[in-house]
C-alpha cells in the first residue's frame, strides 16, 4: 500500500472510530485489491447501525470529502455511507459489481463481528441463478447480430458501434457466468475476461477486433466462437421470448432501465 493511501485510512479510521454510531470500516477497491497507483482514489464505507444511518439519511448528510481527508489535491477520495443492512443486502441479491467490489477489503476496524461474516458471504458467484442468467445471456446474441448486421447495411454508426457493444457485454458475460466469475462492471470487464480459464481461442483477440472495428465479418466471428465452444442452456419459453422478456417486457415486472424510462 502507498504511503498516501495509507496516511488517508489512518485519517478515515480516526474519523469514524471516534463515532459510536459507526459499526465498521471497510476498505474496498484499487486499494484493498493491491493493485491501486499513485492516483488511485481510496474507496471505503463507513458502516453505521441501521438507527444512525435512517437519521444520516433525513438530515441529508454527505460523505466525508477528498479535501477533509487528504487534501484538495487527491481527487475522488471519500467515505461512503451505509447502514448495516446494505451489507446484509448485498450478501443476499446484490448485483455482481458490487459482490465484485467486495472480493478483497481491508476492515481497519469493526465493532461488529457479524461484519466480518457478511463481507465473506457478498463475493460469492450465486449459483442459483447461474442456469438462468447462461440461458438469458446466449438468447442475447442472435438477436444483437441481426440488428448489427442491419446497422452494418443501413450505415448507422450508433447502430453499429451500440450492438457490438452489446455483444461483447453478452458474449463476456456468458463466458463469465461459465467460469463462475462475477461482472466486475466495465471498468474492469477485459481485466476479468482475461482470468476466465475457459473460454474459446482466441477470444480476447476476436473482442477487441471487434470493438475496434465492428462489422458483419467480425461480429458473427465473435459469436461463432462464443455459441459454438459448448452447448449452452435453451430456454423453455425459445430465444426469441427469453430475449423479449428479459429487454423489450421487462419494465412489465419492476421499474424500466434508466436509459429505456
Amino acid at each position: 500500500m502507498l504511503e498516501t493511501h495509507r496516511q488517508i485510512i489512518d485519517r478515515m479510521t480516526q474519523r469514524y472510530r471516534a463515532d459510536p454510531d459507526v459499526l465498521a470500516l471497510i476498505v474496498i477497491g484499487s486499494v484493498a485489491r493491491g493493485d491501486a497507483h499513485e492516483h488511485s482514489d481510496v474507496d471505503a464505507i463507513a458502516i453505521l447501525t441501521d438507527e444512525a444511518y435512517a437519521r444520516y439519511q433525513a438530515s441529508g448528510g454527505s460523505p466525508l470529502s477528498a479535501e477533509e481527508l487528504s487534501g484538495a489535491d487527491h481527487n475522488g477520495t471519500n467515505a461512503a455511507i451505509r447502514g448495516r443492512t446494505y451489507l446484509r443486502a448485498a450478501a443476499e441479491r446484490g448485483p455482481k459489481p458490487t459482490r465484485f467490489a467486495f472480493v478483497r477489503t481491508i476492515v481497519p476496524f469493526s465493532r461488529d463481528p457479524g461484519i466480518e461474516r457478511l463481507l465473506g458471504e457478498i463475493p460469492v458467484y450465486p449459483e442459483h441463478e447461474r442456469e438462468g442468467k447462461l440461458a438469458s445471456f446466449a438468447s442475447q446474441l442472435p438477436v444483437h447480430l441481426a440488428y448489427l448486421r442491419l446497422g452494418d447495411y443501413s450505415e448507422d454508426p450508433y447502430l453499429l458501434t451500440d450492438t457490438a457493444h452489446e455483444l461483447a457485454l453478452f458474449g463476456g458475460r456468458l463466458l463469465l457466468a461459465h467460469n463462475r466469475l462475477l461482472y466486475p462492471g466495465r471498468k474492469h470487464f477485459l481485466r476479468q475476461l482475461e482470468r476466465a480459464a475457459e473460454k474459446p481461442d482466441r477470444f480476447m483477440w476476436l473482442l477487441r477486433r471487434l470493438l475496434r472495428q465492428p462489422c458483419i465479418p467480425t461480429a458473427e466471428a465473435f459469436c461463432e466462437a462464443v455459441l459454438g465452444f459448448r452447448a449452452w442452456p435453451t430456454p423453455a419459453e425459445g430465444q426469441g421470448a427469453r430475449y423479449l422478456g428479459d429487454r423489450d417486457l421487462a419494465w412489465l415486472h419492476g421499474p424500466p432501465a434508466l436509459g429505456e424510462s
